[in-house]
């Protein structure tokens, strides 16, 4: 059977084997609307957890070490909203002080992140400093945000809306290797604003083609993974294929045979985002669309 990793646009949810029962990971309904805005909701744990898995071995050399290069890269420049919650750390292999520890030390960490997130620098988004072999590609860069327009649909899910916000920024000069985009993207639930996924990772151009690799954190800790995506340059469009994928020592074996996301610029202000996947039961077919307005 299969379960699904809830997902948004960018980069869509996923579908796990789960047994002899189907099970839909939805968000649960709450007995009050959280009146919060999207950038409140906040899951450090999810990173923390990645940051300490070993990537499957049967994954490339390449995904491994960028899995480890971009937990590091992202804990020194956050990019998540704000907030608490660790669900995670209520294991029952661990003792109570010890949660309450590592509790306690998450939310101040978090404070201090937040922090940081109100001081980025605008510069990040500057098309005059975009490099030369980025140049093709520089209508990415900027923010790009949904409030619920989000639409995600399979077979093995029921449908349900959602809102994300993508920032694709210029990377740190002071970085090796050619010159990247920084991409982090968040989602949340149309219907109670409850995180479904983060992602985090870098694109840049190479040999006429446009990288994007990202490290994909969900609610679920044992859907995240890492992919590469490559596709042609364009002006306004880009269509990524999956090269490799990479999983977390303790993950599920996801049924994710390909994926196909495309990135269309329809004009100045807005970005169109869909997703297609196939996985061990269902061939190619659209997952996630979302249309984004451009708000820095």
């Amino acid at each position: 059977m299969e379960q699904r990793t809830p997902g948004g646009g960018g980069g869509g949810g996923h579908v796990v084997e789960t047994g002899h029962q189907q099970q839909h990971n939805t968000p649960t309904p709450t007995s009050s609307v959280n009146h919060r805005p999207p950038q409140s909701q906040h899951h450090h744990h999810h990173h923390h957890h990645f940051c300490r898995t070993d990537i499957n071995h049967k994954s490339s050399s390449r995904v491994h070490f960028l899995a480890q290069f971009v937990c590091v890269h992202q804990q020194q420049r956050p990019h998540f909203r704000p907030g608490f919650n660790f669900p995670h750390i209520s294991s029952a292999t661990l003792p109570m002080f010890t949660r309450i520890v590592l509790a306690l030390f998450s939310l101040a960490f978090l404070v201090a992140m937040c922090t940081a997130m109100e001081r980025r620098n605008p510069s990040d988004y500057d098309q005059s400093r975009v490099p030369s072999n980025l140049r093709p590609i520089s209508w990415l860069l900027g923010i790009w945000r949904s409030e619920h327009d989000g639409k995600a649909m399979f077979p093995t899910i029921p449908k349900f809306t959602f809102g994300e916000q993508i920032s694709i920024a210029l990377s740190d000069s002071r970085m090796s290797g050619p010159p990247a985009f920084n991409y982090t993207a968040f989602a949340w639930s149309a219907h109670d604003q409850d995180e479904l996924h983060s992602e985090n990772g870098y694109i840049t151009v190479d040999g006429g083609k446009v990288m994007l690799t990202t490290v994909r954190i969900t609610v679920t800790a044992e859907g995240s993974f890492v992919t590469v995506e490559e596709g042609p340059v364009s002006s306004s469009h880009i269509r990524f294929k999956l090269v490799d994928i990479g999983r977390i020592s303790f993950s599920r074996d996801l049924p994710v045979h390909d994926l196909v996301r495309e990135w269309t610029l329809m004009d100045h202000n807005h970005f169109e985002a869909r997703l297609d996947m196939e996985t061990l039961t269902h061939g190619m077919q659209e997952h996630t669309m979302n249309i984004y307005t451009r708000v820095l």
